[in-house]
């Protein structure tokens, strides 16, 4: 009976076991864990194994069975003194399971890891608090192979060994998802744990003070929240601690200061209050100490000093008060202490020798700035900024060569500014805003060459502006609020890379008519100057009277720099006679032996009744054929494909008006109409007829072929001229100034001497005026084409002057750059390709057409002087756009500057012979006409850098087919 008991006992505990085995598996705290003890983070059960069990399961059935054993013997003892053994045995059964339950817990709580196998049962118990693992970093924390071994040392990623024991874990940048358990605290031997870049949440554990051999602990950008552990100050070897860029909240420990091997503190970004523990000053060996962005208080702790070794401090972004307290720390480099609210002066920085990067911005610091400030060593960051400091800019500041930005603004700061600043020739940035300057400013010449940003402005300085010419690299300059006075400089030209320019609010006088840039020199960069004046400013400087200070501004990047264009006279004296005798050379003459309006059979007869053998191409209102007259005289017509259904009588007799119009019109640069037929069911134009093609057949013939080879910068620039001289006489000259509409490469067409001749002008306006509307494309406006067409007509759909000037300067970047505005990304628009790449890069190379790179070296500075032409003309808003006739003078302007090894243009370019022609077929051409390029050539035709991951070239594009 009592043996039959005891066996019922202890088969029941087997049971039991089995039991609590199940009920883990059910709880799902490691499932495919069933051999090893699993310990449930939820409850904190003990699950026993059901085969193989390991040491500390062996022991506890040890432990088990001599209880049985003894129970065995107490039972029949009990049972013949007392005769109550049943009792006894159920006591004894509750008691041996309660000592066995505690002898589990103990067995798995906090002790330290003594084998390989434990320290990757913790590493189980950190992959189930792992909530999201989207990189599957912990994928392979699992037993492997048909024995299930268990070994973290090899395929567990972040996971190092050394001598079989887990010594790192390296598990930084993962987007995990969790929190930190107590069990990390178990691994022995653990130097390294690095969780940094993470989500991790909740508190830090403050087991891992247990971690005795923990040398680097980072814990930074996750999400912990609470109080940093005191026990972290346990850790006896740790040499780096990172806790940074979290919700760390209430004081920073003091046990901190009692690692004595620490050389690495960062608890920045965090929500950190209180002061800064004294204790810091025990820290004997650490180097770099960064606590910005935080809550703390109090004064700078003087004990710091102590700390010898410090090379980086960075307490910004606090509310510390007091004095700068360090003193003699020979190895600092980097003090940075700004938006603080620290006191006293400055003095103590010049006796940190080491010293490259200082940064006091926005404390409430006075005094005056040193002399003594050359002995430091200062390369990168000299920041005042912001403070209360007095007296004037040191004359030493000039031997700090190396220094890259210097902020002295918002000060009290009087005196000059002194010239030996010119000195540091490493200076990115020079500002010294917001002060009381006087006296006159100046650049050296030939100095600062890599300064970028130059802001003098609200103080009270005097004179001219700096002239500023050599610093080719200047992409801000903020003079305003001051009294300078005189014109703007012509030197200004030289500012390549300018990106904002203010000098609003002084008493600068002259005139300013042209200013050609990016887009940050605008009216408002002149504003309050009250004698300023020009177009620009929208400001008359007199009637009828050419100003002597005219001046033209050339400030497009390129690699080389860009230099002063030309002397004013010479601009003037050109201008003046380019107005003076062209207007009266290609004022408009009508034949009077010229019959304008054609009969119906006499189109039909011409065009071979439009039959398709006569067919040259179509556009948006229209399709062209050729047509022989009865004196078999070659001419185009232009079959207009438009309908008018409202008003259609009187809409017709309007338009033959307009017609009639446009046929008295002749200039060298427009395609004279001829004639025109206007009836109920056929309305055509008769134009001169244009043998050698359209300049978009020219801009995308084959990349290979003899005529894209022959089609060198030369040309290009003749053809420019031709188009803006005609666009010119449109606008300015002819009787009745006309606007275009629809100024496109596909309507720049070219007579049989290659001579670009304008087409269709004042089509698109004339039928859009009638009420007309395409019957080739009925949802199309009758406007300027999509890549060519500014923001306003898009929006209101009526073509301008200024939209015509916008289109041409389209034309001319399209020349440069040999890039289409129909191949963009989407939104882009081929400006702001162009802006937004010279910006970024400075290198002419970066946008031009890898056609013309063999044109490069001779002709680097008037394609950039076009270019620039081009974006002033593409500006978004039409009242910074120049008028036609401002333009064409740039290009005259341009033309007549000639520079060492170019070659004065010509009306005609040699190698396109008289008669030449260029079929829309083939446009074959004889050898002896095409200009032969050497293989070295080839060579250097190589493509650019480039500037977007497409290739600029339009090889492999084939255009629409418009006309």
């Amino acid at each position: 009976m009592l043996e039959g008991n005891l066996r019922s006992f202890c088969l029941g505990e087997r049971r039991q076991e089995v039991d609590v085995h199940r009920q883990c598996q059910e709880n799902s705290v490691i499932a495919d864990h069933k051999s090893r003890i699993t310990v449930s983070m939820a409850t904190s059960s003990t699950c026993f194994p059901l085969k193989r069990p390991g040491l500390t399961s062996s022991f506890l059935y040890l432990v088990l069975f001599v209880s049985c054993c003894l129970a065995s013997v107490n039972c029949g003892s009990g049972a013949m003194l007392n005769g109550s053994s049943m009792t006894k045995v159920s006591f004894m059964t509750i008691g041996m399971a309660s000592n066995r339950r505690k002898l589990a817990e103990n067995s798995t709580t906090m002790n330290s890891t003594q084998t390989l196998q434990e320290d990757a049962d913790v590493l189980l118990l950190f992959k189930a608090a792992i909530t999201r693992d989207p990189y599957n970093v912990t994928r392979y924390w699992k037993p492997i192979g048909r024995r299930q071994v268990i070994n973290p040392c090899r395929p567990w990623v972040g996971i190092t060994c050394t001598r079989r024991r887990v010594t790192a874990i390296n598990l930084y940048n993962r987007s995990l998802q969790g929190s930190l358990i107590s069990a990390l605290g178990r691994l022995s031997q653990l130097q390294v744990l690095n969780l940094s870049g993470n989500q991790f949440s909740g508190t830090i554990p403050s087991e891992l003070g247990l971690v005795s051999s923990l040398q680097i602990l980072d814990i930074g950008s996750n999400n912990l929240t609470d109080a940093l552990p005191s026990s972290l100050g346990d850790l006896k070897n740790l040499t780096s601690l990172d806790a940074s860029n979290n919700k760390l909240t209430r004081t920073i420990p003091t046990s901190i200061g009692s690692l004595s091997t620490l050389r690495n503190l960062n608890l920045s970004r965090n929500n950190l209050s209180g002061t800064l523990p004294s204790a810091f000053g025990q820290l004997n060996l650490l180097e770099a100490l960064d606590i910005a962005q935080n809550y703390l208080n109090g004064t700078i702790p003087q004990q710091l000093t102590n700390c010898t070794k410090l090379r980086d401090i960075d307490l910004s972004d606090n509310d510390l008060q007091g004095v700068i307290p360090f003193q003699n720390l020979k190895n600092l480099t980097v003090l940075h202490l700004q938006n603080n609210l620290l006191e006293g002066n400055i003095t103590s920085i010049t006796t940190f020798p080491a010293l490259e990067d200082l940064d006091l911005t926005n404390n409430r610091l006075s005094g005056s700035i040193p002399q003594a400030i050359r002995s430091t060593s200062l390369k990168r960051n000299f920041l005042l900024a912001q403070n209360e400091l007095t007296g004037s800019i040191p004359d030493k500041i000039g031997e700090l060569n190396m220094v890259t930005r210097i902020d002295f603004s918002s000060n009290k700061l009087s005196g000059s500014i002194p010239e030996a600043i010119s000195n540091c020739i490493s200076l990115i940035k020079l500002n010294v805003a917001s002060n009381s300057l006087t006296g006159k400013f100046s650049v050296r010449d030939g100095s600062l060459p890599n300064l970028t940003q130059l802001n003098v402005s609200h103080n009270i300085l005097q004179g001219s502006l700096p002239t500023l010419e050599h610093l080719i690299n200047l992409k801000v300059f903020d003079g305003s609020f001051n009294n300078f006075s005189g014109a703007v400089p012509s030197s200004f030209v030289n500012f390549t890379s300018l990106l904002y320019l203010n000098v609003s609010s002084n008493r600068l006088s002259g005139e300013l008519p042209l200013i050609i840039s990016h887009d940050s020199v605008t009216a408002e960069s002149f504003l309050n100057n009250s004698e300023l004046c020009g177009s620009i400013l929208n400001k008359s400087c007199g009637s009828g009277k050419i100003a002597t200070s005219t001046i033209i501004y050339i400030a497009l990047g390129s690699a080389a720099g860009l230099i002063v264009l030309v002397s004013v006279l010479f601009y003037v004296i050109a201008c003046y006679k380019g107005r003076k005798g062209k207007g009266s050379r290609h004022s408009a003459q009508v034949s009077a032996e010229l019959q304008l309006k054609l009969t119906l059979d006499e189109i039909l007869t011409a065009t071979n009744r439009f039959s398709e053998a006569n067919y040259i191409g179509a556009g948006k209102v229209g399709t062209v054929y050729k047509g022989v007259l009865p004196d078999e005289t070659v001419v185009a017509v232009k079959r207009l494909e438009v309908t008018c259904v409202e008003g259609k009588e009187e809409a017709d007799k309007a338009l033959d008006a307009e017609l009639e119009v446009l046929g008295h019109i002749r200039h060298r640069s427009l395609v004279r109409v001829l004639g025109y037929c206007s009836t109920v069911d056929i309305k055509a134009l008769v134009l001169d007829h244009m043998p050698n093609g359209s300049l978009e057949s020219l801009l995308y013939s084959p990349r290979d072929s003899e005529v894209i080879r022959a089609f060198d910068w030369t040309l290009r620039f003749k053809i420019a001229m031709e188009v803006a001289e005609g666009l010119r006489f449109l606008h300015h000259e002819s009787s009745n100034p006309i606007v275009h509409g629809d100024v496109k490469p596909g309507n720049i067409l070219f007579d049989a001497e290659m001579e670009a001749k304008i087409g269709d002008f004042g089509v698109a306006r004339i039928l859009t005026q009638q009420g007309f509307s395409s019957t080739l494309s009925p949802s199309t406006p009758v406007t300027t084409a999509h890549g060519y067409m500014p923001p306003e007509i898009a929006e209101s759909g009526v073509p301008s002057k200024k939209g015509d000037v916008y289109s041409f300067g389209i034309i001319l970047l399209e020349m440069i750059t040999g890039r289409s505005p129909y191949r963009l990304e989407p939104g882009q628009t081929l400006p702001e390709w162009v802006r937004a790449t010279v910006s970024n890069s400075k290198a002419l190379e970066n946008v031009l057409d890898p056609q013309l790179m063999t044109d490069l070296a001779t002709h680097q500075q008037k394609i950039a002087m076009v270019l620039g032409v081009a974006l002033l003309c593409t500006r978004s808003r039409p009242e910074e756009r120049p008028h036609m006739d401002d333009a064409y003078k740039m290009l005259v302007h341009i033309q007549t500057k000639t520079t060492e090894g170019e070659i004065k243009q010509t009306s005609r370019r040699r190698g396109w012979s008289s008669g030449r022609r260029i079929s829309s077929a083939g446009r074959k051409s004889s050898a002896s006409e095409v200009i032969v390029v050497t293989q070295k050539q080839q060579q250097q035709q190589q493509p650019p850098q480039q500037a977007l991951p497409y290739t600029p070239s339009l090889s492999d594009w084939t255009p629409p087919n418009r006309v």
